[in-house]
């Protein structure tokens, strides 16, 4: 928007205003498109304090959030009852498993990607979600884009699960 006012202001000098303003049209289009697309992001405070929230709550609790996230999306939610994954997302016949187990980990290595992605081969799942707060390895990250698996962790997280906490008053 500073361009488009920028561009308008500067080439008022050259041309008539409508011109002026029909060359900045684009850059309002640009500003508006980027405004709308960031409208349900949090800041970088405000992500910081939604993940000090969620640190402080229990595993059920952050399921229930999760969980809630999800069917906002337009996923069935199902609980999964095997060791590397918490949650079965169904969406058009296809088949998520979501592992937010140990969202607190300070940091996430290769292990329990690589247990997501063994339940993923015996369920026949498309894909996998492991959601974390705390850092991911840059092993973890490369076994996770090799192996179909969205890592939702930070300001990613932040988005995702802020509704959910708005929601529960929290």
């Amino acid at each position: 928007m500073v361009i488009a006012i920028g561009v308008a202001a500067s080439l008022q000098v050259f041309l008539p205003l409508s011109f002026s303003l029909f060359v900045a049209l684009p850059f309002v289009l640009i500003g508006c498109y980027a405004a709308w697309r960031q409208r349900g992001t949090p800041g970088e405070m405000r992500s910081a304090q939604i993940l000090q929230q969620l640190r402080a709550l229990n595993r059920e609790e952050f399921t229930a959030l999760v969980e809630d996230a999800y069917r906002r999306a337009g996923f069935e939610v199902k609980a999964h009852g095997g060791e590397a994954a918490d949650l079965a997302l169904l969406k058009e016949s296809r088949t998520t498993l979501l592992a937010c187990r140990r969202w607190k980990t300070a940091q996430t290595g290769i292990g329990p990607l690589r247990a997501l992605r063994e339940a993923m081969s015996a369920q026949q799942a498309g894909a996998g979600v492991y959601i974390a707060c705390g850092e991911i390895s840059e092993t973890a990250r490369q076994y996770a884009a090799a192996q179909n698996i969205e890592l939702i962790e930070g300001g990613g997280l932040a988005k995702l699960l802020a509704r959910s906490l708005q929601r529960r008053g929290q």
